[in-house]
């Protein structure tokens, strides 16, 4: 029974926090003018474009490295 409680709390919560969240959302949405243009418009793969940079300087972290571990492993023979 406390299992079912437990879950009937969860899914409650839950629909809480959702019905908060898009509340917010409209109220932002109704603060912009109705003009301007979101700036994601003007860069619709900008998300994308992060991600790519992000993925380019983790690659360069862990080539870094790998040269370090290269480097030690010839150092030891």
């Amino acid at each position: 029974m406390n299992r079912i409680l437990r879950g009937i709390a969860v899914v409650a919560c839950c629909v809480l926090l959702f019905g908060c969240n898009s509340q917010e959302e409209d109220s932002a949405l109704e603060a912009q003018p109705a003009t301007e243009k979101p700036k994601s418009a003007n860069k619709p793969f900008a998300m994308e474009q992060q991600l790519i940079r992000d993925a380019k300087s983790i690659q360069g972290i862990l080539d870094e490295d790998a040269e370090k571990k290269k480097k030690a492993l010839d150092n030891i023979n």
